[in-house]
């Protein structure tokens, strides 16, 4: 009876190129002909263009579901480094086909080496050559692009506004046209009393043209007109472009919501959506105000007045002894809740495989999906420490209880449409609000 075979190619690339190249057609032919001396069936050939150093391969796939084949005796490649070229992936394929009964023959290596000792060891060093040779191809890659910029080429025919792409040269050069537009937004924009809104018209009327604010800002920020990247040459100045970063920092400095320390965080009792901040200037005076305006209704504060509320409620939470013990207890009881989850484990896991209570494939899936959840589980933990730790310093320093830091620690504030402050909630804890529990932490300090 004919023994039953698979096969599988890959290359990184349709256009792969090297000495290491081996194009899909003639790998397959190299299968068949292995298949043919040997006089085995070859029942499939699975195919992928992706990086040997990846797992996430539809052909690699539906080979190690083919390996559960108990028909499947034979596994046919043309050279090891096409089943993977990073070493933990290629034993991860080995310890299915051994698990499965199933011979890897490869035609450039020698095919004993699941059988043996020696042999295993001959593999590891075959995995290792292949994991070095992805790594110097990524290194060599490198080097490639660090010389190609060195040498003032650019990397993409995709160029910023106000220059062009040289075939030839495979450097950026100025756009006549478009760079006397990028020196008219400079100039106009540090001499005049304009944002990017009242630029951009001007900037269309007078060149006839249709930019967007969006580009408009970014063409002023990019260092790259002022020379700042070797690969560019200078459009405008570097005096200029500092002039014109200094306005649009002093603009944005206008325009941040640092005094709006509450911004992001007010709740609107009517529709539940987060109030926008909003200036008004009467009498010559500014006004803020957190606002929400949508069809149906509209709902204001004061600024000043609500930021007041909220700050004396924290100012009286903060004096409380026992909420700042309930606040430091939660790390202990975060680390008890955490404990307390049980995780897979990947032995036992590998327990199952042996005594083929799963399939092969089902193993991978399952150990990429305990991997990726423990990594996930241990972020969320690690996370949710340091916010307690930020909460815990908050508590500590009267300094930071305004602005920025309070900004970050705040999850929502609630109140009703008369105004009044209902609920505070800390980001940490987005479901206890700090109001309720005010008569169960005890007296203030």
């Amino acid at each position: 009876m004919t023994d039953l075979a698979v096969g599988y190619t890959r290359v990184s690339t349709t256009n792969q190129t090297g000495p290491d190249s081996f194009s899909l057609a003639a790998q397959k032919a190299v299968i068949q002909e292995m298949a043919s001396t040997r006089n085995l069936a070859v029942g499939a050939i699975f195919t992928d263009v992706a990086s040997g150093s990846s797992d996430k391969r539809e052909g690699l796939s539906l080979l190690l579901s083919a390996l559960d084949n108990p028909q499947v005796k034979f596994l046919l490649v043309y050279r090891l480094n096409r089943l993977a070229r990073n070493l933990r992936l290629l034993l991860t394929i080995v310890h299915m086909c051994v698990i499965n009964s199933v011979q890897i023959i490869s035609q450039m290596e020698s095919d004993f080496f699941t059988n043996t000792a020696t042999g295993k060891l001959q593999l590891s060093a075959y995995g290792a050559i292949a994991e070095l040779e992805r790594e110097m191809t990524r290194e060599n890659q490198r080097n490639a692009l660090k010389e190609k910029r060195r040498q003032g080429e650019v990397l993409s025919e995709n160029v910023a506004f106000g220059y062009k792409y040289d075939a030839v040269s495979k450097h950026a050069v100025i756009s006549a046209v478009d760079a006397e537009v990028v020196r008219w937004l400079y100039q106009r924009y540090t001499t005049m009393d304009e944002g990017y809104r009242l630029l951009t018209i001007a900037c269309n009327d007078h060149f006839g043209m249709n930019l967007k604010q969006p580009h408009v800002g970014r063409i002023l920020r990019n260092g790259r007109y002022a020379g700042k990247d070797i690969n560019y040459p200078a459009i405008i100045s570097q005096k200029l472009f500092a002039k014109a970063e200094a306005k649009r920092k002093a603009r944005g400095a206008v325009k941040t919501h640092n005094e709006s320390w509450l911004h992001g965080k007010l709740v609107c009792p009517i529709c539940r959506k987060k109030l926008l901040v909003n200036t008004v200037t009467r009498r010559g005076k500014r006004v803020r105000y957190y606002a929400c305006r949508q069809e149906g209704h509209t709902f204001s504060v004061k600024a000043t007045v609500v930021e007041q509320l909220v700050l004396g409620q924290l100012e009286q939470l903060v004096k409380v002894k026992s909420l700042k013990l309930a606040i430091s207890r939660g790390i202990e009881a975060s680390s008890v809740h955490n404990s307390s989850r049980v995780l897979p484990d990947v032995k036992e896991l590998l327990g199952k495989l042996e005594a083929g209570q799963i399939s092969s494939a089902m193993y991978i899936k399952q150990k990429g999906d305990i991997e990726r959840s423990t990594k996930q589980f241990r972020q969320q933990a690690e996370n949710q420490e340091q916010a307690i730790a930020k909460v815990i310093q908050a508590f500590k320093n009267d300094d930071s209880l305004k602005g920025e830091v309070w900004n970050r620690l705040l999850g929502r504030i609630e109140f009703d449409e008369s105004k009044l402050v209902t609920g505070i909630f800390l980001a940490a804890w987005p479901t206890d609000n700090l109001l309720k529990g005010e008569n169960e932490f005890g007296e203030y300090d």
